[in-house]
C-alpha cells in the first residue's frame, strides 16, 4: 500500500479531561476524510494518529501512548504525517453487499469519500450486534439519497 507524506507543523494543546496531549496542524488538511489514521513523527517520537478535520482545522490524536512530556502546551514542531493510500476501493464486505443488495440501493450512490467514511465505519464496529446496526443505518442513509 502506497503512503503518503505531508511536511506539516504541529501545534501541541491538552484535553483537558485527560492530560493527552493533540496536535493541531498547519497547513489544514483539506479533501481528507475525518476519522482517518495515520503516523506522525514529531519532536523525535514516532506514533499512531487519529485525524479530526474540522471546518478550520485538522486534530490529531494519539491512538497509542505518548510520552509527550517534551511537548509543552503552545509548542509548535516540524512533523510529518503520514497516510496510507489505497490506489483502488475496498471490496465490499458480503454482510454490507448482502443488505445493499436486499434493500436494492447502491453503495455508489454516495460519493467516494462518503463510501471510504462509510466502509470505515463499519470496519471499526467489533461487536456483531453493533455492526449489524451500523449496516441498517448505511442502508438507511443510502435510500435517503435515492429519494427525492
Amino acid at each position: 500500500m502506497k503512503e503518503q507524506v505531508f511536511p506539516v507543523v504541529v501545534e501541541v494543546e491538552y484535553a483537558k479531561d485527560t492530560q493527552r496531549p493533540k496536535f493541531i496542524i498547519e497547513p489544514q488538511l483539506v479533501g481528507r476524510d475525518s476519522y482517518l489514521s495515520g503516523r506522525l513523527t514529531a519532536g523525535g517520537l514516532d506514533f499512531k494518529v487519529r485525524i479530526y478535520t474540522l471546518d478550520n482545522r485538522t486534530v490529531l490524536v494519539p491512538s497509542e501512548p505518548v510520552d509527550a512530556e517534551q511537548f509543552g502546551v503552545g509548542s509548535r514542531l516540524d512533523a510529518l504525517l503520514r497516510l496510507r493510500c489505497s490506489p483502488e476501493a475496498p471490496p465490499l464486505p458480503a454482510d454490507l453487499n448482502e443488505a445493499l443488495r436486499a434493500r436494492k440501493v447502491d453503495l455508489a450512490s454516495a460519493d467516494p469519500r462518503e463510501q471510504a467514511y462509510l466502509l470505515a465505519f463499519l470496519a471499526e464496529a467489533r461487536e456483531r450486534s453493533i455492526r449489524q446496526g451500523r449496516i441498517v443505518m448505511i442502508c438507511d442513509s443510502l435510500e435517503a439519497v435515492r429519494s427525492p
